[in-house]
């Protein structure tokens, strides 16, 4: 059975790393920050699956894989399913794996939108 207290947890730990990946990309660490970012994405996706499921994923693809089944049974969340996507693509794979940076104020603006995707996840965990 899933504990209130453990979605919040999740969510909570994903605010934070969000505060902190804007902290460091104040700093000019674009880079770090675009993980930061996307480890909150991640984080909050997992809260997410967990309140919808019962079931914590251990890993990312545990999450996007839960993130796909919640979004085959409620099409209301493709819009979700598809920010995760282009930010696991954009903030995990371009801009810090590959370390594309070429257009500063575009990251510091998809670092900023994880607030919006953190605030979505939790109203559908809610709902």
């Amino acid at each position: 059975m899933v504990l209130a207290h453990d979605v919040q947890s999740l969510f909570d730990d994903a605010k934070n790393l969000h505060q902190f990946a804007l902290k460091i990309a104040g700093e000019g660490d674009l880079r770090d920050a675009a993980e930061k970012a996307w480890c909150a994405v991640n984080r909050a996706t997992t809260a997410l699956v967990l309140a919808k499921t019962d079931v914590r994923p251990e890993r990312s693809p545990q999450v996007t894989d839960g993130l796909a089944y919640l979004a085959d049974d409620d099409f209301r969340l493709v819009d979700l399913t598809n920010a995760y996507f282009a930010y696991q693509g954009r903030l995990h794979g371009r801009y810090f794996y590959d370390g594309k940076l070429d257009s500063p104020s575009t990251v510091t603006s998809e670092i900023n939108r994880v607030g919006n995707y953190i605030q979505e996840a939790e109203r559908w965990a809610e709902g």
